[in-house]
């Protein structure tokens, strides 16, 4: 429930939401489904697939819809979370900030803010790991 609250801001009502995760507990599903459209993968199966997907791809074809998506909402140092930012960069998704649902945000999207690449946060990715400088 935290994680949604904090990340309430940065979602527009008027989009579905996709659900990259490993938790399968129902409760948690439904707390997302309860005030947006929601998607998980296991959705996309049953509205689409002819057949059974490998489990051994489930996170690269994940990582491929959240690197498509308008705005990608992370998990703070996940190399998984990363990655799609990364392709979000070199693709030039529309928002290429990096937002992390353990964060509570609120207001206005503003420019966001360069890393501060010193400590930890060079575990977090960069605009300067995809543009041309």
């Amino acid at each position: 429930t935290t994680s949604l609250e904090n990340i309430g801001p940065l979602l527009d009502q008027n989009l579905p939401i996709y659900v990259a995760t490993d938790e399968m507990n129902e409760e948690f599903r439904q707390y997302f489904r309860a005030n947006h459209e929601v998607y998980f993968f296991d959705d996309l199966l049953r509205m689409r697939a002819k057949s059974a997907v490998s489990e051994r791809l489930v996170g690269l074809v994940e990582q491929l819809i959240c690197a498509g998506a308008y705005r990608f909402i992370g998990t703070d140092l996940s190399t998984f979370s990363a990655y799609i930012v990364r392709l979000r960069g070199y693709l030039q998704a529309p928002d290429t900030a990096s937002y992390y649902h353990t964060e509570q945000y609120s207001g206005p999207l503003g420019e966001p803010l360069p890393h501060d690449l010193k400590g930890r946060e060079y575990l977090r990715e960069s605009p300067l790991y995809w543009l041309d400088c």
